[in-house]
C-alpha cells in the first residue's frame, strides 16, 4: 500500500506541538526541582519553630491587654508545686491566737456511741484563720464642737476623722471600696453587692463614686508630690500598656522609681503623653523600651531595654534566615550579653581593667553599627544600633 505523502503544513503543526511538548517537559522539570527546593526550606523553617510552638507572633513591645487571649502561650501544666529539691521551706508566719475555743468529745464522731464517761486520751492544738464575722454597718452621730478663734477671726469646729468632709461614707468603707474598684478592677455595681451581701452596707453606685470622687481631691496633693519626685529623679524607668475604660481601649502610663510610682491613664500612646509628664528636657536617665515615644525627650542618658532587644533579635532570625543577618545577629547579641557581663562584674574589675575592656566593647559596637550590608534588615538594625548607641 503506497501512503500519499504528508501535507507540509500538518508536519509543520506536528513539528511544533513536538517543540511545546518538550518546552513543557523542561518547564515540568524545573518546577519540580524548585518544588524540590521549596518543601526544603519549609521543613527547615518547621524545624526551626519547633521549638517556638505556643508563642505569641507579636511584636515584644506590644501590650499583653492588646494581644488576643488565642495568641498569649498557654502555661505548662503539671509543675509540682512548692519550691524546688534542696531549697528551703516556706510558710505563713505564725500568728499569736485572740480567741480559745475547747472542743468536748461527748460522741463518737463514726457510730455516734457516747464518750461523755470514757476518759480523755489526748488532746492536740489546731490553729485556724479567718476573717471576722460580717456585723451591722456602723453608724456614729458625731457632736461636733465650734468656737470663736480669737486669731482667725472666725468661727471654727472639731475635725472629724472618721470620714472625709461633705461625705457621709466612712473612710473603711470609701477606702476598701476604691481598692476594690481601682486596684482589683471590681465594677462599682459587684462593689455595691458585696458591701450589701458581705457587710450589711447598703450604698449606691451614685454614692460611691461621689466618695471616690471626694477621696480623689483629698489625694490630689500626695498625687502631685509624687509626680515631683519622678520628675527630680536620677533614673526613672517608664513603659506603658493597654487599659480598658468602658470596653474601649485607653493606655495605663508608669514612670516609676525606687521609691515612687507615678501612673497616668490616657486614650493616647503618642509622644505628647510623655512631653506633658517629663517634658522637652529631663535631667535623669530615662529606662525604656525601645518605643518611638520615648525618643522626643532629652534625657541627660537613656537606657533601653536590653530583653527587649534580645527578644526581637531572636524573633526576626526565625524569618531570615540568610548568612548576613544570622552572622549580625550572633554578634549583636554576644555584645548585648558581654555588656551585661561586664556590669555584673564591674565591682570586682580594678578601673583600668574596666577600661580596657569597655573600650573593646564599644569598639565593637562601633564596629556593627558602622558596617555596610546588602540586605535591608540587617541595615535597618544597623541604623537602629546607631541611634540607641548612647544607651549601652
Amino acid at each position: 500500500m503506497v501512503m500519499s505523502p504528508i501535507d507540509p503544513a500538518i508536519m509543520a503543526i506536528i513539528e511544533e506541538l513536538r517543540n511545546e511538548v518538550g518546552a513543557l517537559k523542561r518547564e515540568n522539570a524545573e518546577l519540580g526541582r524548585e518544588n524540590a527546593e521549596l518543601r526544603a526550606k519549609v521543613a527547615e523553617l518547621e524545624a526551626r519553630l519547633a521549638k517556638y510552638e505556643g508563642k505569641p507572633p507579636t511584636d515584644p513591645n506590644t501590650p499583653s491587654g492588646m494581644t488576643p487571649p488565642y495568641l498569649k502561650r498557654k502555661k505548662k501544666k503539671g509543675k509540682k508545686p512548692g519550691r524546688k529539691k534542696g531549697h528551703k521551706g516556706a510558710r505563713r508566719p505564725p500568728v499569736e491566737p485572740n480567741n480559745f475555743e475547747h472542743h468536748n468529745l461527748d460522741t463518737c464522731p463514726e457510730c455516734g456511741t457516747s464518750l461523755g464517761n470514757e476518759p480523755t486520751v489526748s488532746t492536740r492544738t489546731r490553729i485556724t484563720e479567718d476573717i471576722a464575722k460580717s456585723s451591722e454597718p456602723e453608724v456614729t452621730s458625731h457632736g461636733i464642737e465650734g468656737k470663736w478663734c480669737p486669731k482667725c477671726k472666725k468661727r471654727v469646729e472639731a475635725r472629724v476623722d472618721a470620714a472625709l468632709p461633705r461625705c457621709t461614707l466612712g473612710l473603711r468603707v470609701m477606702l476598701l471600696s476604691a481598692w476594690m474598684h481601682y486596684a482589683l478592677g471590681t465594677s462599682a455595681q459587684a462593689v455595691v453587692k458585696y458591701l450589701k451581701r458581705v457587710h450589711g452596707f447598703p450604698v449606691s453606685v451614685g454614692g460611691l463614686t461621689q466618695a471616690w470622687r471626694l477621696l480623689s481631691e483629698a489625694l490630689a496633693p500626695i498625687n502631685e508630690a509624687i509626680f515631683q519626685e519622678i520628675l527630680h529623679s536620677g533614673v526613672l524607668y517608664a513603659d506603658e500598656t493597654g487599659w480598658r475604660v468602658s470596653g474601649k481601649t485607653f493606655w495605663l502610663w508608669c514612670f516609676t522609681t525606687k521609691q515612687a510610682a507615678y501612673y497616668l491613664i490616657d486614650r493616647s500612646r503618642g509622644s505628647p503623653v510623655v512631653l506633658r509628664v517629663l517634658g522637652e528636657v529631663f535631667d535623669g536617665v530615662l529606662v525604656s523600651d525601645f518605643f518611638a515615644a520615648y525618643n522626643f525627650v532629652c534625657a541627660a542618658a537613656k537606657q533601653k531595654c536590653l530583653a527587649h532587644l534580645l527578644r526581637e533579635l531572636e524573633k526576626v532570625s526565625i524569618r531570615n534566615s540568610g548568612e548576613e543577618w544570622l552572622a549580625f545577629a550572633a554578634k549583636t547579641n554576644r555584645f548585648v550579653k558581654d555588656a551585661l557581663r561586664l556590669g555584673v562584674e564591674r565591682a570586682e574589675l580594678s578601673n583600668e581593667k574596666y577600661d580596657r575592656r569597655w573600650k573593646r566593647l564599644y569598639d565593637r559596637l562601633a564596629e556593627l553599627h558602622g558596617g555596610e550590608y546588602s540586605t535591608k534588615t540587617a541595615s535597618a538594625w544597623r541604623d537602629a544600633l546607631k541611634s540607641i548607641a548612647s544607651s549601652f
